[in-house]
């Protein structure tokens, strides 16, 4: 569960809570109506905090000063440092991997005798996870430390050879347990959008970068630009205000395109050409398309645990005998166990859909969205996979036999309207 932080009584000079002893991972925060947010709140807690991440690494004897030494013995053995994560820990490895590259250019860390080095980069969990590399160094950046794909990263990365090491909030994590080296933040983010969990992140990798280098960070200065970026409240409302209202410009004009694609499909069932062979024009595909989408839509609203299929049927085939073909293996599940390498085949299209769907910024997107809209658990999008994967075939005849029955069964069949007859040719 999040710290629970009083809404009306936030103190932004107050540290905020740790993880949770024995670590868990946190829920959605509570819900706010109205003004001040709980990200209102972490803006404001940063340039406090900020000083309190940098006072904490100061220490030769802390996490970020091990992390410096092993950054400079990295680098000097001409090995790679690599920093990665997930989702906005994604942003902030990419600023990570830019504050340790400054340090190490201005230290002139170097292999001996050698012109040029490898800088630290920054990759993506899941990519990392696919090509770990067999040396050098692998920095998972992950607030709270459960984040599924940096963790297989640096599970991967140990396992080809690489030293490890973690930016998070708490030791007790199991990121953790999978790097030699935990520089902690010791502070949780209340907000769910997680500003405290992409500053705080880099605020470590500032005084990694200190200790790197050997000149002194100014914790005062920095929590004073932190403090300035989030002076113009007044003008950040604005802003909100114009987004605010251009989602609800964009929300209605898809509902406008989905009502017109909704009336055009009502009265124009039988002249829509992508239901029947021939030629369409491009505006029956966009009808189509878009009718396509909001059925899927409220399909899922209305029942997310929907169950389909689809059969796609040549000319020449009955759709009542390939509908009886269905039904027969609808009956076989619910009688007989899958076979090992049926179940085996969908386990691995489940592992190679889990990391294709999360391949761009778009899918991850995509599937977080509908993970929190359509089953209220945004971190789904990084446990649907295991999910799946812990499916039997017990389990699956238990729900053949639950939810295969002709009750349940809605079928629709959508046959081509016949060709009309060539006209017949006049002539002599």
């Amino acid at each position: 569960m999040l710290g629970y932080m009083e809404t009306t009584a936030f103190d932004s000079m107050t540290p905020l809570p740790d993880m949770p002893d024995p670590w868990e991972s946190t829920s959605q925060p509570s819900p706010r109506s109205a003004p001040p947010f709980h990200m209102t709140d972490m803006i404001e807690a940063e340039p406090a905090i900020a000083a309190r991440i940098l006072e904490r690494h100061e220490a030769l004897s802390s996490g970020a000063a091990e992390l410096a030494r092993i950054i400079r013995r990295t680098v000097r053995a001409g090995e790679r440092v690599v920093v990665t994560g997930c989702g906005t820990s994604e942003h902030a490895a990419l600023g990570v991997a830019d504050i340790l590259r400054d340090a190490v250019r201005t230290a002139d860390v170097r292999p001996p005798g050698h012109a040029a080095r490898h800088e630290p980069i920054a990759a993506q969990a899941f990519e990392l996870s696919l090509d770990p590399p067999g040396g050098g160094l692998v920095i998972g950046i992950s607030h709270e430390g459960g984040t599924a794909a940096t963790n297989a990263a640096l599970a991967a990365a140990r396992e080809a050879g690489a030293r490890t090491a973690i930016i998070t909030v708490t030791g007790r994590s199991p990121g953790a347990a999978l790097s030699d080296v935990v520089v902690e933040t010791g502070e949780l983010d209340q907000s769910w959008c997680h500003s405290i969990g992409y500053v705080s992140p880099m605020l470590a990798a500032v005084g990694v970068g200190a200790l790197i280098t050997g000149q002194a960070v100014d914790g005062d200065r920095v929590a004073a630009v932190l403090a300035d970026g989030a002076a113009d409240e007044a003008g950040a409302e604005a802003i909100a205000g114009y987004l605010g209202t251009a989602n609800h410009l964009i929300v209605a004009i898809y509902i406008g395109i989905c009502a017109y694609a909704f009336i055009h499909f009502y009265l124009e069932f039988e002249e829509i050409a992508i239901w029947r062979q021939g030629t369409y024009t491009r505006q029956d595909f966009i009808v189509g398309l878009l009718m396509f989408l909001l059925v899927m839509e409220l399909s899922r609203l209305a029942h997310p645990s929907l169950f389909w299929i689809n059969a796609t049927l040549n000319p020449d085939k009955d759709p009542k005998e390939v509908e009886k073909l269905i039904y027969a293996d609808l009956e076989r599940l619910k009688k007989e166990p899958v076979s090992d390498i049926e179940l085996e085949k969908v386990r691995m299209l489940v592992r190679r859909s889990g990391v294709e769907q999360l391949e761009s910024t778009q899918g991850r997107a995509s599937n977080l969205g509908e993970s929190t809209v359509f089953y209220n658990d945004p971190n789904l999008v990084n446990t649907w996979p295991e999910k799946y994967l812990a499916v039997t075939k017990a389990k699956i005849q238990e729900v053949a036999k639950k939810y295969f029955v002709v009750s349940n069964r809605t079928v629709v069949t959508t046959v081509p309207k016949a060709a009309p007859e060539p006209a017949a040719r006049g002539g002599k």
